[in-house]
């Protein structure tokens, strides 16, 4: 074989060789694919704000799992609650406790339904979540 085909058979391997290594970092493994598509991205929470005047939006659906984030707004301390009013026993979960003016409280909701809730100093302003 001479020197010219050599460098020729050379320079084509190099360049295959480059191409697959550019290929293959453009694509992620199957590994890295589930790793992007599974937990390790988790879902923002679904947020509440209440402004003073009640919940909003008053009813939300998030799956089992889910996390609610309750953004206080307005100028009073809430207690976000589960219903019945006064012994928040229908779902604990939702008995987030105090949460003061400018502040928020993030929980997960995981039993399945529909549930009432509502602020425990002014139990007519309510919501609902529902859980998947």
């Amino acid at each position: 074989m001479s020197k010219t085909t050599k460098l020729i058979v050379t320079f084509v391997v190099v360049a295959a060789v480059a191409a697959g290594i550019v290929f293959a970092a453009g694509k992620d493994t199957p590994d890295e694919t589930k790793k992007s598509m599974s937990g390790n991205n988790q879902a923002a929470p679904t947020t509440i704000t209440f402004d003073g005047n009640g919940f909003s939006p008053a009813e939300v659906t998030v799956k089992s799992g889910g996390a609610i984030k309750i953004v206080n707004q307005s100028e009073a301390e809430i207690e976000p609650s589960s219903d019945p009013h006064p012994t928040h026993t229908i779902n604990s979960e939702l008995n987030a406790g105090d949460i003061e003016p400018g502040e928020n409280k993030t929980f997960t909701v995981t039993k399945k339904g529909t549930w009432g809730y509502h602020n425990h100093y002014s139990a007519s302003q309510r919501g609902s979540i529902i859980v998947e």
